[in-house]
């Protein structure tokens, strides 16, 4: 979703679009360790991909995540074109769950 957002500067219209809600916060690191270590390491420095996603805090969300991405995934399905969503579809997920 980020990336979409920068999508947006041209022309700039993010009016809207609130950064935290689109910034990952990763997964809760008491219940979803699986998918936090995952993350961990695909995000990690050594395999190199995804690290504009890393915050420096080991993608601790420290609360349940996963219901609300699969709310946003749902949603993301939604769009007519998933690889280039517009302003509203940006809006739209970020706004799942």
């Amino acid at each position: 979703m980020r990336l979409s957002r920068k999508e947006l500067d041209t022309p700039p219209d993010k009016s809207g679009i609130e950064e935290q809600r689109i910034r990952f916060p990763g997964f809760d690191g008491n219940n979803e360790t699986k998918q936090m270590a995952c993350t961990r390491y695909y995000c990690n420095l050594d395999v190199g991909k995804y690290q504009e996603l890393d915050r420096g805090d080991n993608f601790n969300s420290h609360r349940p995540m996963l219901d609300r991405y699969r709310q946003m995934l749902a949603e993301w399905k939604k769009s007519a074109k998933t690889y280039e969503l517009t302003k509203d579809d940006t809006i739209r997920i970020a706004s799942a769950a």
